[in-house]
């Protein structure tokens, strides 16, 4: 009578059981491994430089595209705060040391008035330079808060180290920044290297330097505009530096919300 009764109830509680989703059955085909495809955030694009699109700079851009995937951080996010997935050790953040912009003066002076007249500044072109450059950054230069950070690291890949100056407001993220090569005998900018960090210093919404695999790449976040009067699309860029100058070798597309593939 007890073994009749506790039957009853096993195929009661049977009858009234979830069946199995088509995903279950799947997963349990593959041995517990599920074979489904996850959504992705960021897709990547053909670089800008397409001729540098090597098996090797094929790496650098997968591995990012797989960080990018990880975190799913919004464009906006990466502007200010690049963040990188627990346990990731192929891409490293750099180390950055605070300048004193009293002590830096010249360097500042240099950013300010540009290539052609740094070294030997005209009196009514550097006045006039001081005052109708950005207002908040004349403010923070005047009341020495003006954010100066230097790094030493192999910028170009030829082998020596380059001592890379980064500034930016204090009202803003460390992302949203211009990056120079300082001379460190003189402590000016080596303007020889302009044409290598113009690529992430114009048109960037946010830029950052990072290593991959110990290799220094420049990175930023940049709107594109595919069509005139079209709404932008905020696209995520890697460059790497050469002597005096660089090339975009990889590039990813922000997908709104999430797409499968």
């Amino acid at each position: 009578m007890l073994r009749k009764l506790i039957v009853g109830i096993m195929i009661l509680v049977l009858s009234f059981a979830t069946p199995a989703t088509a995903a279950e059955k799947q997963t349990a085909k593959a041995g517990g491994k599920t074979t489904a495809k996850s959504a992705k955030c960021w897709k990547r694009m053909p670089p800008l430089d397409k001729v540098l699109m090597t098996p090797e700079y094929n790496t650098v851009c997968k591995a990012y595209e797989e960080v990018l995937n990880t975190t799913c951080e919004l464009p906006e996010k990466l502007m200010c705060n690049w963040t990188l997935p627990k346990g990731e050790k192929r891409f490293k953040k750099l180390v950055w040391q605070s300048l004193d912009p009293k002590k830096y003066r010249m360097l500042t002076e240099d950013y300010v008035l540009g290539e052609a007249y740094s070294k030997k500044p005209d009196p009514a072109y550097k006045t006039m330079r001081w005052n109708t450059i950005n207002l908040d950054f004349k403010k923070a230069f005047d009341e020495d808060k003006l954010n100066i950070k230097m790094t030493v690291v192999d910028i170009d890949h030829d082998g020596k180290e380059e001592y890379i100056v980064r500034y930016s407001l204090p009202s803003e993220c460390n992302g949203k920044s211009s990056f120079l090569i300082m001379t460190p005998e003189t402590k000016r900018l080596d303007w020889r290297y302009k044409n290598l960090t113009d690529g992430v210093n114009a048109l960037s919404e946010g830029s950052e330097i990072l290593l991959y695999e110990g290799k220094a790449f420049m990175f930023k976040i940049e709107n594109i505009y595919y069509e005139p009067g079209s709404n932008p699309s905020q696209e995520a860029m890697i460059y790497e530096g050469y002597p005096y100058g660089a090339g975009n070798l990889c590039r990813f597309k922000y997908l709104k919300g999430g797409k499968k593939q």
